[in-house]
């Protein structure tokens, strides 16, 4: 089954066109290089209220299987995309991003400042993703084989 997945970049910066978005489009390759279906990007600015309402509409519009948010997810004071994130989840899944620091930490002990969470609303798997491209791509493509077989179960049981 060919999964659908919406990819948003959480960056005010980005959002208003003074800096170019790198993370989206990484992002984007990594899942078409995987096989995944792009539903579409979109780059957002790093205020909850719109990254939430974003979110949920994809979600209660069964308009994607997982959402991949990229960037917002650090230390800085506009950093909302795990709390934007949490806002609209009707289920956490924590190993996902607790599997994505282990891996990012093997490489950079920077791994563990990332925010990420993940979880579930309706049908579609939600996941934070930090916004440097490497290690967005490192993360992603370290859990993408676990994915596919959430996905599988959550379909099984609908």
């Amino acid at each position: 089954m060919a999964y659908r997945i919406y990819v948003i970049t959480a960056n005010t910066a980005r959002y208003n066109g003074t800096e170019k978005d790198l993370s989206g489009p990484a992002v984007v390759k990594t899942l078409e290089q995987a096989g995944y279906t792009i539903a579409g990007h979109q780059i957002l600015p790093d205020e909850r209220r719109v990254l939430a309402d974003s979110m949920k509409s994809i979600c209660d519009q069964n308009a994607a299987d997982i959402i991949v948010t990229t960037g917002g997810t650090g230390f800085n004071p506009e950093d909302c995309a795990p709390e934007a994130t949490m806002d609209i989840l009707e289920r956490v899944t924590p190993g996902i991003p607790e599997a994505m620091r282990a891996h990012a930490m093997q490489s950079s002990p920077l791994g563990v400042l990332t925010r990420a969470v993940a979880g579930i609303r309706k049908k579609t798997l939600i996941i934070n993703l930090p916004g440097t491209p490497e290690v967005a791509q490192k993360m992603l493509t370290y859990v993408l084989p676990f994915l596919r077989l959430g996905l599988q179960v959550m379909n099984e049981a609908n």
